[in-house]
């Protein structure tokens, strides 16, 4: 597999947008799932190609081993929370799970996968969310592309889930996000928390 960011991701002037001041978790999944419905303007399908292997299989954990080892992870810092798309996190090399994810959903679907959703889970006994990354269904069973992970195809055990599907027609049209289709709990104590500016890099 050679692929090159540069050829895959259309690139253009950065630009940062606050888009809650005191932002909770529903704004935070609010912002990665408006991201979601724009990244796919920055992929090239065609250059995308080179992610092909020998099976959809091998396809899905290619998408995966690209994102991870060509972004590095960074956690954003306490009280600021920053979405990026896919140009610009590969632009600036450093993101942490929301755009990983972002960048592998838009990546899917230029490979023509269907059957893509966004994981939210919340860890050892907790329903506020800490975590999101990508699942895509593959012959009836769900393949985890969690670029955070050190596996492929693997999941840390959660004490709480959210699926959000990530899949849209070729119209560009799919399944839209709205707050009532979740019940997450905003966190006081984990990344996704209240009082944070939530940033959309959108370039």
């Amino acid at each position: 597999m050679s692929c090159r960011p540069s050829e895959i991701f259309k690139s253009s002037q950065l630009r940062e947008k606050v888009r809650y001041r005191d932002g909770d978790t529903s704004d935070i999944i609010r912002v990665i799932m408006d991201m979601d419905a724009v990244a796919d303007r920055y992929v090239d399908a065609e250059a995308a190609q080179c992610l092909v292997g020998e099976d959809d299989y091998e396809t899905l954990k290619n998408v995966w081993a690209f994102v991870k080892s060509n972004v590095k992870y960074k956690a954003d810092s306490r009280g600021r929370e920053v979405v990026k798309s896919p140009a610009a996190l590969f632009n600036i090399g450093k993101g942490d799970c929301k755009s990983f994810s972002i960048a592998e959903a838009a990546l899917l679907r230029a490979l023509g996968f269907k059957g893509i959703r966004y994981r939210f889970t919340a860890y050892d006994g907790a329903r506020d969310v800490t975590h999101v990354y990508v699942v895509c269904k593959l012959r009836g069973q769900d393949v985890i592309l969690d670029a955070v992970h050190s596996k492929f195809d693997d999941e840390v055990r959660y004490s709480y889930k959210k699926d959000i599907s990530a899949t849209r027609s070729i119209s560009g049209i799919g399944k839209v996000y709205t707050p009532s289709q979740t019940t997450l709990k905003p966190s006081f104590t984990t990344l996704f928390a209240l009082g944070l500016i939530v940033w959309g890099i959108t370039r």
